[in-house]
């Protein structure tokens, strides 16, 4: 697992970078992100707070996504889904992997954030109202 979340001097660990965009919202809490491109290997550092993209090293920062069928995710949602949500540090660093595998696409980092916000409502609803924050 290459995403490590820092949070109240703890490190945690996710399995895929879309985690890392919603997992502070659950947990209540301010999140530290760091990572590598999928494509090179390169750092990437996020800071994610509850309610928002605080700050992306490099700004550009984009994340892959696939759309598998439900019955794959649950079957598997690791290999099904978080082996192919990745960090990339631009577009055209990310359009070879792409290519490679087909059924994927590229999001900018705010548009995965906001997907994982409707994700945790949908999923959680009322329940994140009665977070602390």
């Amino acid at each position: 697992m290459r995403h490590k979340l820092r949070i109240g001097g703890r490190t945690l660990f996710a399995w895929c970078a879309w985690d890392t965009l919603f997992l502070p919202a659950l947990l209540g809490t301010c999140a530290d992100v760091v990572s590598a491109c999928q494509a090179s290997g390169a750092p990437v550092r996020l800071s994610v707070s509850p309610e928002a993209l605080e700050s992306a090293d490099p700004a550009e920062l984009q994340v892959s996504f696939v759309l598998p069928q439900a019955e794959e995710l649950r079957a598997d949602v690791i290999t099904r889904f978080c082996h192919f949500v990745h960090f990339f540090r631009s577009r055209r660093d990310a359009e070879p992997w792409l290519a490679a595998h087909p059924g994927t696409l590229l999001l900018p980092l705010e548009d995965a954030f906001e997907i994982g916000r409707i994700r945790n409502r949908v999923r959680y609803g009322i329940a994140l109202q009665a977070l602390p924050l």
